[in-house]
Order: structure tokens, then sequence, then C-alpha cells
């Protein structure tokens, strides 16, 4: 059957010299092509024309593709190189050590207690002091108020007058300054002190600190930190203070 296309193919060369040949493609022809009609020959004779085989033109456009996916690989490769600069970014991490710096800032919040007398302090606090009693001396207020109160001895532990007690702090985020003398409250024995802290038991942790002074406004003690508890068996705060030189 191939060699009888080829004697038609002849046939068809010989007989109509208008057939392009330069588009020819011999290999891709197939053998059901054959008796297709031959649109290049109008001037065929109708016994051949019918025979002429339609040439396909279509495998030439075929090997064009190949160079296509030759410039998509450079692209790729040039993505690689930009991942190896920001590695160097690793360089603040020397930035953590001040931080441990700051937290010392938190332990000077009060003035430490008064665990030694110096030579122009002459009065500490009385042994087994402060003491946290429920009020007895309002009774009609009874849990709703607070305070602080005592007396000061002398060497001989007699009570002394015109002691000036201060208090000052902070108490449920306000601010405390308050100060009165000794014999001005009676009910707490000779020479007796007090000061109101507030209408209601509030605790309260190193907020609040008691100093003794004179009437020229010497300190006589160190300050004195006292804690309050919101507990109405314990809104009286007994502080007494001793003259120890």
């Amino acid at each position: 059957m191939r060699k009888m296309g080829w004697l038609i193919l002849a046939l068809l060369l010989t007989s109509c010299s208008v057939l392009p040949l330069g588009d020819l493609a011999v290999g891709n022809l197939q053998e059901t092509e054959v008796v297709a009609e031959c649109p290049a020959c109008p001037t065929c004779p109708a016994p051949v024309c019918p025979t002429c085989p339609v040439l396909p033109t279509l495998p030439a456009a075929t090997e064009t593709p190949e160079s296509n996916p030759t410039p998509t690989e450079p692209a790729a490769t040039e993505t690689e190189t930009p991942t190896l600069s920001p590695t160097e970014t690793k360089v603040p991490t020397k930035t953590s050590a001040p931080t441990l710096t700051p937290t010392q800032t938190t332990s000077p919040t009060l003035k430490p207690t008064n665990t030694t007398v110096p030579s122009d302090k002459p009065f500490q606090v009385q042994p087994n002091s402060p003491v946290y009693l429920q009020n007895f001396a309002h009774t009609d207020f009874g849990c709703q108020w607070m305070g602080v109160a005592g007396q000061v001895f002398d060497l001989s532990g007699k009570p002394m007058l015109n002691q000036v007690v201060v208090v000052e702090g902070f108490l449920n985020n306000k601010l405390v300054d308050s100060l009165t003398l000794t014999g001005l409250s009676m009910q707490y024995g000779p020479g007796g002190y007090e000061i109101k802290l507030g209408n209601s038991a509030i605790a309260s942790t190193n907020s609040l600190f008691v100093t003794l002074y004179d009437l020229s406004g010497k300190a006589l003690s160190l300050p004195v930190i006292i804690d309050t508890y919101a507990d109405c068996n314990k809104n009286l705060i007994i502080l007494n203070f001793q003259k120890v030189k």
C-alpha cells in the first residue's frame, strides 16, 4: 500500500505543476489520507484530483517549542543568592544582658525598721509591740474605724507628754500623713496618743511607717513599718515607744 501511495504521488506531481513542494513532509503521510481531495490542484483532471494526497503542514511547527524551556532555567537560579545575606541579622542578641539591672530598684520603697538605735535616735519600739486588737476605744464605730495608738516611755518607764507621733505612707492608694501629741488620748493610758487611719479595716503591707519626733521636729526614732489587716479584730494597732539611751 505504501508503494501505491508513492506511485500516486509521482503521478500527481507530473500532472499538476502548480502544487507547492516546500512544506511537504513525506514521512508523516498516512495511508488513509490518499483518498482525500486535492485543494491545491484546481486544474487537475477529474480522475486524478481525487487521488491527490492532502499535504500535512502541522509537523513542521512541532519542532519550535523545544527552544522555550531554556530561558526558564536561569531565572530560577537567581532567586537562591539573596537568601544568604539575612543570616547576619543575629548580632542584636547582646541586648539581653542589661535587662537584669533595673529589677533592683524595687527594694527602697520604705525606710527600714529600727533594728539598731543610733546615738541621735534614743527611742525604739517597746518589746512585744505592735499589738493588734479589736477597737475598744470607739465601740460605737466598731469595724468602721481603724487606727494606731499607744504611749511613749522614758528611761525609767514613765509616760512622756508632748512627744510628736507621725504616721506616713499610703493606704488603699491614698496618701497618709498625720501627726498627734502624746497625752491627748488618755483612754490608752497616761501620755497616750491616737491617729485614725480610716473608716474601715483595710489590709496593707509595708506601706505605712510611724516615727517619733520632739517639738522642734528632730526625729527621736527610726521609722517603724506597720502592717494593717482587713479584720475587725485587728483594726486597732497599739505601738509603744521606749527610750533606751
